[in-house]
C-alpha cells in the first residue's frame, strides 16, 4: 500500500506530461490534423487486451475504461480500473511492450461505490474493437485520432475521434460494444 502511495504522488506530474486529460485545443499534445497517427491502421506493439492485463497484474480491479491517443510520450493507452474501495489509472505505451510510464491510485467515496461498480466492463463480452471502428467509419469517414471503450451506466461503448482530411475539429461516433451497433454520432 505504501509502495502505491508513493507512486500515486510522484504520478500527478507525469500524467500531465503523458498527454492524460489533454484537451482538444492542445495541438502540441495531440498533434495537429496533419501529423497525427490513424488509430485504425497503427501497428501498435501492445495490444490494448495486453494493456488491461498489464494493468491488472499491478491492481486488482475491473475495467472502468481503456482509451488511447497519442500524447506526449507517443500513442498511450490511458486505463482505469476500479475495485471495491479503490480506483487506479496507469498510462501504459502502446508503442512499446510492457512500459508504465504512470500510476495512480484513490480511494472511492461511498457515494460513487455503486456507480463505478456498475459502468464496469467485461472485456470477453465486447465486441471486437475493428469491427466496432469499422461501423464508426461508415457513419462519419475520416482519420481515427481517438479511441476509448468506457462503461456507462447504460452499458459499455466504443467512443471514436474521427477527423475528416482537411479539418481541425473532431466528430465523435458512439458504438454499443456489446452489439456492434451504432449509437450515434456527436458533431
Amino acid at each position: 500500500m505504501r509502495k502505491r502511495m508513493l507512486v500515486a504522488g510522484a504520478a500527478a506530474v507525469v500524467f500531465a506530461a503523458a498527454g492524460a486529460g489533454c484537451s482538444d485545443d492542445d495541438e502540441t499534445s495531440a498533434g495537429s490534423a496533419a501529423d497525427t497517427t490513424d488509430l485504425a491502421t497503427a501497428d501498435l506493439a501492445l495490444s490494448w487486451q495486453d494493456a488491461v492485463t498489464l494493468a491488472q497484474d499491478s491492481f486488482d480491479g475491473e475495467l472502468a475504461s481503456i482509451e488511447l491517443d497519442e500524447g506526449h510520450e507517443g500513442l498511450v493507452y490511458t486505463i482505469e480500473l476500479v475495485s471495491a474501495d479503490e480506483e487506479y489509472e496507469t498510462v501504459i505505451g502502446a508503442d512499446d511492450d510492457e512500459r508504465v510510464i504512470a500510476e495512480e491510485t484513490e480511494r472511492i467515496d461511498d457515494d460513487d461505490r455503486a456507480e463505478k461498480a456498475a459502468e464496469t466492463v467485461a472485456v470477453d463480452d465486447v465486441a471486437e474493437l475493428d469491427e466496432a471502428m469499422r461501423t464508426a467509419l461508415a457513419e462519419y469517414d475520416g482519420q481515427v485520432v481517438e479511441w476509448k471503450l468506457e462503461g456507462t451506466s447504460r452499458g459499455p461503448q466504443y467512443q471514436f475521434d474521427i477527423r475528416a482530411d482537411g479539418d481541425t475539429e473532431d466528430v465523435e461516433v458512439s458504438v454499443d460494444a456489446i452489439s456492434g451497433d451504432l449509437i450515434g454520432r456527436h458533431d
